[in-house]
């Protein structure tokens, strides 16, 4: 066995190999009913290398192969666990928020975002306001009219100024950078 250090069987090189080699097929049987045997394997090294970096200390025998067992069943339910939230999660999620496929076009979708808001921000400060409020706020011309304190032809006049201000600034973008912005609101 492992050096007893008061009375508790401590992890020696040897004593490690002894376990490693007496119980680690047993181990993978054990948990391969709950998950692939990579992932048994996986999960029975891990937690004998986790045994040796802890340098654990066991009462007896008995003790150790309950912690081994205890220890892999435990790492198994918390893979099941995880690999069962991740696939609800990707059941529940839209595909083309996961799918690597859209990488390019949700990239693109937010580098001309980024463009439309540095546009924004060289608006004067009143068609800025407005243009977000309206816009990026979804207010209607009412709602944004209260809010500002102004009439609603007021309102109307500066997003109409804000929007042909836009279409200079943005240029070429503008109508892409309109038809993604009106698309994500």
């Amino acid at each position: 066995m492992g050096v007893k250090d008061n009375g508790k069987i401590g992890v020696t090189k040897s004593f490690y190999q002894e376990m490693f080699l007496t119980y680690h097929k047993p181990l993978c049987v054990f948990v391969m009913k709950m998950v692939s045997p990579e992932e048994a394997e996986d999960i029975v090294d891990n937690v004998f290398m986790a045994m040796w970096e802890k340098q654990l200390r066991f009462n007896d025998s008995n003790h150790l192969k309950a912690f081994l067992f205890r220890a892999v069943y435990n790492q198994a339910i918390t893979l099941v666990n995880h690999k069962k939230y991740v696939n609800r999660t990707m059941r529940e999620m839209p595909r083309e928020e996961w799918d690597e496929d859209n990488y390019l076009r949700n990239r693109i979708e937010t580098e001309v975002y980024m463009e439309v808001v540095q546009a924004v921000e060289q608006l004067p400060e009143r068609c800025r306001e407005v243009f977000k409020l309206s816009y990026m706020d979804g207010l209607k011309v009412s709602e944004v009219a209260r809010k500002l304190s102004i009439s609603e032809d007021t309102v109307k006049t500066q997003r109409l100024k804000a929007r042909k201000q836009l279409q200079e600034i943005l240029k070429d973008l503008y109508p892409l950078c309109w038809f993604i912005f009106m698309l994500g609101r």
